[in-house]
């Protein structure tokens, strides 16, 4: 069965709660990743098939990305597979806009490839400390 992962801005996303470690991760997916890389800044990556978990140098989980083949939920709508998503988030915010990425500060989300014309979805859900980091 599918994971589905609820948003709760800047505490989770499903069973991933930002702040937690490794093993800790490796638990909630039941199995060791698929690709274990490391970041340009020194940071832990995992990725379980189209799930990417980021540590920050802490080894503490500071950021989760998602490809469409998941399901993803925020106010009720599966963002990666409604395609009223970006029309819904921005009237609750006016995105912030920095290299392809729309960015909801007050949900910590972040989209790209939402185009009509080229569809190559993706999502991020980031932690209160990467808040600078996404605003630059």
């Amino acid at each position: 069965m599918k994971k589905v992962y609820e948003i709760v801005p800047y505490v989770s996303v499903g069973e991933i709660k930002f702040g937690m470690k490794k093993e800790e991760v490796i638990a909630v997916f039941g199995k060791e990743p698929d690709l274990i890389t490391k970041g340009f800044l020194g940071t832990i990556e995992l990725q379980w098939e189209s799930v990417v978990v980021r540590f920050n140098k802490k080894g503490l989980v500071n950021e989760v990305s998602f490809l469409p083949n998941n399901n993803v939920f925020f106010n009720g709508r599966d963002i990666l597979n409604d395609p009223e998503t970006l029309k819904i988030l921005s009237k609750l915010e006016k995105p912030y806009i920095t290299v392809g990425f729309k960015v909801f500060f007050n949900f910590g989300i972040a989209v790209t490839g939402f185009s009509k014309k080229i569809d190559h979805k993706a999502l991020t859900v980031f932690s209160k400390e990467l808040v600078k980091v996404w605003k630059e």
